[in-house]
């Protein structure tokens, strides 16, 4: 949780996010690169292709 949120409180994509309200989950981090608002169906292909595993 403290990753998610320093990530959160110091990354620009989520300037948007705070000033909607919004929490931005779920967030997935890969090779240090911040992917936001992804879908269902993007995540599932993450997890299939070994780049990401569901904890």
């Amino acid at each position: 949780m403290k990753r998610f949120l320093k990530i959160r409180d110091t990354n620009p994509l989520y300037v948007p996010v705070k000033e909607e309200g919004r929490i931005g989950i779920p967030t997935v981090v890969i090779d240090d690169e911040v992917m936001l608002g992804l879908e269902d169906e993007q995540i599932e292909e993450l997890v299939k292709s070994g780049l990401y595993n569901e904890l």
